[in-house]
């Protein structure tokens, strides 16, 4: 599932699990690989029903692939104390700090800022120093949307450009422009004093130069 198309995965696993099922117990870390590639596919309520039939305390790879599928089914809060135990058990420094990565964006999703933040500062220097590319990009996306979230625009666009710059940019492409309300329908909406009411929707809109494009 983290090399290629998902049909690759699915023909590497479907006659393990289909032959482990009927002749021995399935190794948890197989049936978790497996519900992920379920998850990707759309298939979560399968991929839940596969997961159950582990202790989830003794494998931390079905942790993860069970908040997964609450993320699927946009139910971040029970996802949370999935991930909360993942991040404790999970030794690996590299599946740790992915970990991490994905309980913030449970915590944002959650409206709990202060605690999004407070695990993506550490994050985001431990994923720099050890050239963690995807994770720092990933880490920063979310500490943007966080520092948007709390009205400190120019951190979050500070984060938006470093993301794109480590991952190869030459050049931000335009200034980042956010929109609301009637003005997020101006493909190129300058700042006035427009106030962001309830309901209204909200456009950002941020691009990187990459190849003189």
């Amino acid at each position: 599932r983290r090399a290629g198309p998902l049909y690759l995965g699915f023909r590497l696993l479907h006659g393990l699990v289909d032959f482990k099922a009927k002749h021995g117990p399935l190794e948890a870390e197989i049936l978790a690989e497996y519900a992920i590639l379920l998850i990707q596919n759309g298939s979560v309520s399968e991929a839940l029903g596969l997961l159950e039939s582990l202790d989830l305390s003794l494998h931390p790879d079905a942790l993860l692939a069970k908040a997964w599928c609450h993320f699927e089914r946009w139910e971040y809060r029970a996802s949370i104390p999935l991930l909360q135990e993942y991040v404790r058990r999970k030794k690996d420094p590299y599946l740790n700090l992915a970990g991490r990565v994905n309980l913030a964006e449970a915590y944002l999703a959650e409206e709990k800022i202060s605690a999004a933040l407070k695990i993506l500062h550490p994050t985001i220097a431990e994923a720099e120093k050890n050239g963690h590319i995807r994770l720092l990009g990933n880490a920063l996306h979310l500490r943007a949307l966080a520092y948007f979230s709390s009205q400190e625009i120019e951190k979050s666009d500070r984060d938006l450009e470093w993301a794109m710059f480590e991952h190869g940019a030459e050049a931000v492409a335009f200034e980042t422009i956010v929109a609301t309300g009637v003005n997020s329908a101006v493909p190129h909406h300058r700042p006035t004093e427009a106030v962001l009411a309830t309901g209204d929707f909200v456009k950002i809109d941020f691009g990187a130069l990459i190849g003189g494009y």
